[in-house]
């Protein structure tokens, strides 16, 4: 009976990290099924330095590297395995057998509880992913709704636009036309007067040659008066015709005007191509590890014309320094003349992530803020964090706090570092502050509309120095 009872106890191997061969802490359990200490995976993959990373146990690989969570059903029962003792499988006597059995009935209950846990947990999950496949199904017919109605307006607007067209081209021949009309009956009416004339001077030159041609000295000069006393027939002005009149021009400019709207229209299709193609219905999942966040990474510069004078700032090394003595540097408009803040060059668009470290007593701001926040006076309209123009995380000695339009959000304590990641998604307008120490630990997220460029900034107290990381 002791051994049987004895049996159900298993090896302390099962409950061993493959890496250490100690007692699992903190289990993680990769894809492959595999589970092993946090902080020995992680070392595991970082030494190995890729971005692909395998199992030691089975050698499996996977790309990108997964995101390693804790197994809490696995750590509770490690724990409790560690808190009543990992049994041999043959303990001799009766007394033994019976310290077996209780410990075996509780090591049952607790795996019970557990299990009932798990099947709350799952049914948790089942609940709200049916609630997601609801939402999707409801969200695919707004889809197909919204793209037939934008399908529909846009080959109304482009029919219009062809209809327009169609009368510019109307209106031009037209034009022309009337042009040709005018020119013509103008033409005609020289051409009439043109042939009166020459009709005119035919019939004088016909009586001039009859006359010339009588024998008779009398009739000829009773015809010559005759003819004399006739009024003098008048030459108009001659008719000068313009030898590079032609409708060529109009022929040479209408396919400048054709490249022109082609242009134009090339220009707004690819603007809109670009709203377009940023729309997302399925947004890409957000960052969860450091390095899916160092996808988003850029280099950062400090902007010299916005520092204030107190701050020495070298826009190298990204690194500013705030102290009481103030450096002899030109007036700017974009300077800050009353609070001890920076900002950078650079705004943030789409997915955005940069880190930032700083050292002293603090505190100091960490920031996101509109170009347009007010740089002159001590205004609240020109401090981060107290208007609506900036978002600001305040980072003092073991503690956070975020201020947005002059209102204080104070946060629990949790794992503090000096060192800060910011992530901004600005389509989804996502701004979230991570403090990152061997791992990646949320402060704070908010979700807003953002609606022009964020500029990183920094607000510095007097012995305290601030520095961009980059590259990571």
């Amino acid at each position: 009976m002791a051994e049987e009872e004895a049996g159900i106890f298993v090896n302390q191997e099962q409950f061993s990290c493959p890496i250490c061969m100690d007692l699992l802490r903190d289990p993680v359990t990769i894809p492959c099924g595999h589970n092993y200490c946090m902080v020995c995976i992680k070392s595991y993959w970082e030494k190995k330095n890729q971005k692909s990373c395998s199992c030691p146990e089975c050698r499996q690989t996977f790309s990108p590297r997964p995101a390693l969570n804790k197994n809490t059903l696995f750590a509770e029962v490690v724990e409790k395995l560690r808190q009543t003792g990992m049994r041999s499988p043959t303990i001799p006597g009766a007394e033994n057998n019976e310290v077996i059995a209780k410990e075996k009935q509780d090591l049952v209950v607790f795996c019970q509880q557990e299990l009932r846990q798990s099947q709350r947990r799952c049914q948790q999950v089942i609940k709200e992913r049916e609630t997601e496949l609801q939402d999707l199904s409801h969200a695919v017919l707004s889809l197909r709704s919204s793209a037939q109605a934008a399908v529909e307006d846009t080959v109304k607007i482009f029919s219009e636009l062809i209809q327009s067209i169609e009368a510019l081209c109307f209106e031009v021949t037209g034009m022309i036309k009337a042009k040709e009309q005018m020119e013509l009956d103008e033409a005609h009416g020289f051409m009439e007067k043109l042939e009166q004339e020459i009709a005119e001077f035919k019939r004088r030159d016909a009586e001039y040659d009859t006359l010339a041609h009588l024998d008779d000295k009398t009739q000829f000069l009773k015809s010559y008066e005759a003819l004399c006393s006739e009024p003098e027939l008048v030459i108009s002005p001659a008719v000068l015709v313009n030898p590079d009149f032609s409708f060529e021009m109009v022929s040479r400019k209408l396919p400048h005007l054709c490249e022109d709207i082609k242009d134009l229209c090339q220009k707004k299709l690819e603007k809109l191509s670009k709203k377009v193609t940023i729309l997302k219905f399925i947004p890409t999942p957000e960052p969860k590890i450091r390095e899916q966040f160092l996808e988003y990474s850029g280099p950062l510069t400090l902007d010299l014309n916005t520092a204030h004078r107190n701050l020495s700032v070298s826009s190298e090394t990204g690194e500013v320094t705030c102290s009481k003595i103030s450096l002899s540097v030109p007036d700017h408009p974009e300077r800050f003349d009353s609070y001890f803040q920076v900002l950078c060059r650079e705004s943030v668009s789409g997915r955005c992530y940069f880190e930032t470290e700083w050292s002293g007593k603090g505190p100091v701001h960490i920031t996101v803020s509109y170009e347009d926040i007010s740089r002159k006076g001590k205004s609240t309209l020109c401090a981060f964090g107290h208007n609506a123009q900036s978002w600001s995380l305040v980072c003092s000695e073991d503690t956070y706090a975020f201020w947005h339009n002059g209102r204080e959000t104070k946060i629990a304590k949790m794992q503090w570092a000096r060192r800060t990641g910011v992530y901004v998604d600005f389509s989804a307008g996502i701004l979230a502050f991570y403090s990152i120490t061997d791992s990646i630990n949320l402060i704070y997220r908010i979700r807003t509309a953002f609606t022009q460029p964020l500029y990183p900034g920094f607000k510095i107290n007097t012995g305290s120095s601030m520095r961009l990381c980059y590259p990571l």
